[in-house]
């Protein structure tokens, strides 16, 4: 594994960033139907299946591969996630009087982020399976 040094965390974690701000605006410029902060829901539900497989792959392999960590999770997903905009949806519901669409967004949110959780995880246990059942052909062949 190689040394990681904060300037080059730095960089990557600027780089994931700038990747996942783009990405968030991207998604930004799709049209959808309503008022209801579908994007939102779907962008944070996205991003958390992201981190669950990462950290799912790392732990099941027992390594953390230089840089991978910095550049997709702090950087990549940091940038794309909209925590904030998620609060600044249920505020503006909270202050019109929307009560039941705010109790709609935050459930569905933590509902569907679980589930997203979930979906992570198992899509990291899937590519740690393959990656040590490739090894494993690798090693038999030598």
């Amino acid at each position: 594994m190689l040394e990681e040094k904060p300037q080059i965390i730095t960089l990557v974690v600027f780089l994931g960033g700038a990747i996942g701000g783009l990405a968030r605006y991207g998604l930004s410029l799709v049209p959808v139907m309503g008022t209801w902060p579908l994007m939102t829901i779907f962008i944070n539900c996205l991003g958390t299946a992201i981190l669950a497989a990462l950290g799912t792959y790392m732990k099941g392999l027992n390594e953390k591969p230089a840089y991978v960590q910095d550049f997709v999770g702090t950087g990549l997903c940091g940038g794309f996630t909209t925590f904030g905009a998620l609060i600044l949806e249920s505020y503006q519901y909270l202050w019109s009087g929307q009560l039941v669409n705010l109790f709609l967004l935050i459930a569905a949110s933590i509902i569907f982020a679980l589930l997203s959780l979930k979906v992570g995880f198992w899509i990291g246990k899937v590519f740690v399976q393959r990656r040590i059942n490739g090894e494993q052909v690798a090693n038999n062949g030598k």
